[in-house]
């Protein structure tokens, strides 16, 4: 399962909550992270560090970073049109981004690719 957040404390407080409740249920013990509109990886790498601190501390879950989205222009210009990033007559970084978490999921291999759990395990 993909979780998306932002580094926003709101946002932050709003993941755990769904992990506690979709980790209630007991079909999910593991859950890939998306770090969405990050300025730099390594901000969106030390907020996944700090969620996955405490969510190791109280659920029973894993979460691994499956990838960062950076905050970029060209989402909002493409929602002004009611476009698709795809579509733009150029690639944005966050459509490069979102594509490369894609091509992740696809394969299966995120380990592979350095975007693990942060543990180094």
């Amino acid at each position: 399962m993909v979780v998306v957040t932002t580094r926003e404390p709101q946002s932050m407080a709003d993941a755990y909550s769904f992990l506690k409740i979709a980790s209630t249920t007991g079909r999910h013990r593991e859950f890939h992270m998306v770090m969405n509109q990050i300025d730099d990886e390594k901000s969106a790498r030390d907020a996944f560090a700090r969620l996955s601190e405490v969510v190791g501390r109280f659920l029973p879950v894993r979460l691994r970073l499956l990838g960062c989205v950076p905050d970029d222009d060209a989402v909002t210009d493409a929602g002004y049109r009611r476009r698709s990033l795809f579509d733009l007559n150029f690639t944005p970084p966050a459509a490069r981004a979102v594509w490369t978490i894609g091509e992740q999921l696809l394969e299966g291999d995120h380990a592979r690719a350095g975007l693990d759990d942060g543990t180094g395990e």
